[in-house]
C-alpha cells in the first residue's frame, strides 16, 4: 500500500514539474489602455512617460491625425491620435503615452490606463491582413476582452508615407 502511495506521489511530482516547465514561458509586460471604447496594449519597455494636461502646439500642413507637438522637458514629441488615423472619432482625453525611440519622438493619445499585464508568446493571436488593422501587430485576451497590440513601426511608416504623399 505504501508503495502505491509513493508511486502516486512520484507521478504527481512529475506532472507538477512538467506543468512548471510548460508555464515557464517568457513573459513580456504590456500596458493596457483604452482609446475611446476599445482596449489596446503597448509593450511597457517602449514607454518613456505617461503624461496629462500638456499643451499641444498645433502644426500646419500635417496629416489630420497629427494633433501637434508637446514639449516634455525640452524634448518635442509628435502627438498622434490613432483613432483618427483609423478613421474613427478622435479622443477627447489629454492623456499621452510618450514613446521611447532612438529616431522618432512620438506620443500616442489615449483615453485611460487600465492595467499592466504579463503576456506569454503563446497568448498572442495573429490578426488577418486588413487596412483596418495596419496599426496593430496582434492581439491577446485580457479579462475576457480582446486587446489589440499597437505596432509602433507601422504607425511611423504610415506617418512617413502620408508626409511624402502630401
Amino acid at each position: 500500500m505504501s508503495e502505491e502511495l509513493l508511486e502516486k506521489i512520484r507521478e504527481s511530482q512529475t506532472q507538477e514539474q512538467s506543468e512548471k516547465e510548460e508555464s515557464s514561458e517568457e513573459l513580456t509586460r504590456y500596458l493596457i489602455f483604452s482609446m475611446n471604447d476599445g482596449c489596446y496594449a503597448i509593450e511597457s519597455e517602449t514607454i518613456n512617460a505617461i503624461v496629462t494636461e500638456l499643451y499641444v502646439y498645433p502644426l500646419p500642413f500635417v496629416p489630420h491625425y497629427i494633433c501637434g507637438l508637446v514639449n516634455q522637458q525640452g524634448t518635442p514629441f509628435v502627438v498622434v491620435d490613432p483613432m483618427i488615423m483609423m478613421n474613427y472619432e478622435g479622443q477627447k482625453s489629454s492623456m499621452l503615452i510618450l514613446v521611447k525611440d532612438s529616431t522618432e519622438n512620438l506620443s500616442l493619445k489615449i483615453t485611460n490606463i487600465l492595467d499592466f499585464y504579463d503576456v506569454g508568446k503563446s497568448q498572442f493571436i495573429d490578426l488577418p491582413d486588413s487596412t483596418a488593422v495596419t496599426c496593430f501587430s496582434s492581439s491577446f485576451v485580457w479579462n475576457d476582452t480582446e486587446v489589440l497590440v499597437v505596432d509602433l513601426k507601422s504607425i511611423i511608416q504610415r506617418i512617413e508615407t502620408d508626409f511624402h504623399n502630401e
